[in-house]
């Protein structure tokens, strides 16, 4: 008899410049065959990741990196439990943007959670490694390097995604259940509402 796992869901987006391999990264976590189209917008895929004792459904959020849709993040990204910011190591630009699309996901959204991901490690990278250092110190957050071509890193990473996603909806449970119930102020109003 196999031992039974509770299950967590939680919303994740996926941000970052165009073709930089955001969907390609969801399809090998997913072993979704064929070749990605370009995102338009925004597409919403589920996954399944499990972890310890446990098995997490993440909606995950995978937005477009073209310039005219870069408005809509905010939008896509508003109540997720982490934003992961994808920029590609052979593109110096995409690196740049890394500040871009921390402010729309981040900053505009209040995102609590953030992971960079620099993708394309099968390649070499033109980034140096104090550009790295430097941009770890800014961000303070998690640095994966992955490759979805070869698959490098790729579940290292949507398990990460997984505990930081547990970790939030526990925070959010445990506020739930500490927030006090005021009935008097429900009955004052109950009473008030037959009085009139």
């Amino acid at each position: 008899m196999e031992p039974s796992t509770s299950q967590v869901k939680g919303k994740v987006v996926f941000v970052g410049d165009a073709s930089v391999g955001k969907t390609s990264l969801i399809y090998h976590y997913n072993q979704t065959k064929g070749n990605p189209l370009p995102t338009v917008g925004a597409n919403s895929v589920p996954c399944t990741v499990p972890i310890e004792g446990k098995t997490v459904s993440l909606n995950i959020w995978d937005t477009a990196g073209q310039e005219n849709f870069q408005c809509l993040v905010p939008m896509f990204a508003r109540c997720s439990n982490a934003a992961i910011i994808v920029y590609d190591s052979t593109n110096k630009q995409s690196f740049d943007n890394i500040a871009l699309w921390y402010k729309y996901a981040i900053e505009e959204s209040n995102v609590p959670n953030v992971i960079i991901v620099s993708n394309k490690s099968d390649l070499e990278s033109v980034i140096t490694a104090e550009e790295i250092h430097s941009m770890k110190e800014k961000y303070n957050c998690p640095l994966f390097f992955t490759s979805a071509i070869t698959g490098s890193n790729v579940d290292i990473l949507f398990r990460e995604i997984a505990e930081i996603v547990d970790k939030e909806q526990s925070k959010d449970a445990n506020r739930a259940i500490d927030q006090p119930i005021n009935f008097s102020n429900k009955l004052d109003s109950d009473q008030k509402k037959k009085c009139c």
